[in-house]
């Protein structure tokens, strides 16, 4: 048999994208004609305060696998992104896989209500043997907190940090702000010899987390910071934060040097190996720019995700030699099937995939997997299958689930190099 998917209440031009996938798709790839790759199914609205009961594990369909996404609503485009990713990872348009996988898709209608509805009719009509998703925290809180009253597994895509302390049914399969932190530090100190830091964050909920973490990954392997400040992110101007955090003295208001404090303060120098900057590529570019009008050169930069952009070398481009950063994809990889996943991709969907898309496609490529190879009759099989996950030759990298149903990534380190963003590591 071969796998199929079921888009339930979902509208017209999501439909006919997906009929464009099946068009498209490579001829490695392509669904034989004899197959039915997708189907439509208009069940009944789900009333959320319907309680539904744990169904046996008799009625459970082995080869039926849920999604659970934001179709509609204010995170639809989110969605639909997310959609392609998972669909193309499990395989069900794939035909030289012939996966008996089948996929049934629950609109959450971007309602964290409506995400506990789509578990409860996913288990209820079509007996899923596991679940993929939600992406939005509130919605993966309610979507897990039900799945786990259910005893069916799911995994989420959020990245929130403990959503799956609710209980031994809830996993996570995501690149959290810890794991970018944790690989960031290491390489800088392990493998840079990097010991000494300062800090440069703006003042949101990211810069306030990031730098949170750096600190304490900073501490935990014996390093020092030395030096931190904090911007407003709606300012173009930061002289004042950067002559501060090097130590340079701070301006009047001609912008000439305050004697009283040129005499106490001293130039920057190498009192610190790297400085954090936990921001956009956008900002990076101004900040930059003005570290090199203050006369702070030579700095070794450190960032996030966030760097992973087209633009980074823009205007700051030649500010940023020797700068490190962390992410769980690079689009001009050297490695044979990132590469082929690209194309693939592409050919696809006409856009280039980017780290979400790799690690949405990793994590329905590992729970299909699991599935057509047998090993989960029932959900507490899926559910053992799934902790015993390691080493999971990914596109996003080397995945395993470890500590609390947590996966573990290996992030990779890229880096600017002659003007080039090339994988340090």
């Amino acid at each position: 048999m071969h796998g199929f998917a079921v888009l339930k209440k979902i509208g017209l031009p999501l439909l006919s994208a997906f009929m464009v996938l099946v068009a498209t798709i490579p001829s490695t790839m392509a669904a034989p004609k004899e197959t039915t790759p997708l189907m439509i199914h208009r069940p009944e609205q789900v009333n959320p305060a319907n309680a539904v009961d744990p169904v046996r594990k008799d009625t459970v369909d082995r080869y039926a696998l849920g999604v659970v996404l934001p179709l509609t609503g204010p995170h639809s485009q989110e969605g639909e992104r997310a959609l392609e990713a998972l669909m193309l990872g499990t395989g069900v348009f794939e035909g030289s896989r012939k996966t008996p996988v089948r996929i049934f898709i629950e609109d959450t209608q971007s309602r964290p209500e409506s995400a506990k509805a789509a578990v409860q009719a996913l288990v209820r009509e079509e007996k899923v043997v596991g679940i993929l998703g939600p992406l939005q925290e509130d919605e993966a809180m309610e979507a897990a907190g039900e799945a786990q009253r259910l005893k069916v597994p799911i995994v989420t895509l959020a990245k929130k940090e403990d959503i799956t302390s609710i209980g031994d049914y809830v996993f996570r399969y995501s690149m959290t702000n810890p794991m970018q932190m944790q690989t960031l530090v290491k390489y800088a100190m392990v493998n840079r010899g990097f010991r000494h830091f300062v800090v440069l964050y703006p003042r949101d909920r990211y810069g306030e987390e990031m730098q949170k973490l750096f600190q304490e990954e900073v501490r935990r392997r014996d390093g020092t910071i030395r030096n931190i400040q904090s911007y407003d992110k709606a300012k173009m101007d930061f002289s004042h934060e950067i002559r501060a955090l090097v130590g340079l003295p701070a301006l009047n208001g001609e912008g000439e040097p305050v004697a009283e404090q040129a005499e106490t303060t001293r130039p920057a120098d190498s009192a610190f190996d790297g400085l954090f900057l936990p921001d956009s590529q956008e900002r990076l570019d101004q900040i930059t720019a003005q570290l090199f009008f203050h006369g702070v050169e030579g700095v070794r930069l450190l960032g996030t995700s966030c760097w992973n952009s087209a633009g980074l070398l823009g205007q700051a481009g030649d500010y940023l030699e020797g700068a490190v950063f962390v992410d769980a994809f690079f689009l001009d990889s050297v490695n044979r099937e990132v590469n082929d996943f690209i194309d693939i991709f592409y050919t696809a969907f006409a856009r280039d995939p980017d780290s979400a898309d790799a690690l949405l496609y990793d994590a329905s490529s590992a729970a299909a997997k699991l599935i057509w190879q047998g090993q989960t009759e029932t959900r507490d099989q899926f559910r053992y299958a799934l902790t015993k996950l390691k080493n999971y030759p990914g596109i996003a990298g080397m995945a395993s689930i470890g500590e609390n149903r947590n996966a573990q990534i290996e992030l990779l380190i890229l880096g600017i190099r002659d003007g080039r963003i090339v994988q340090l590591h």
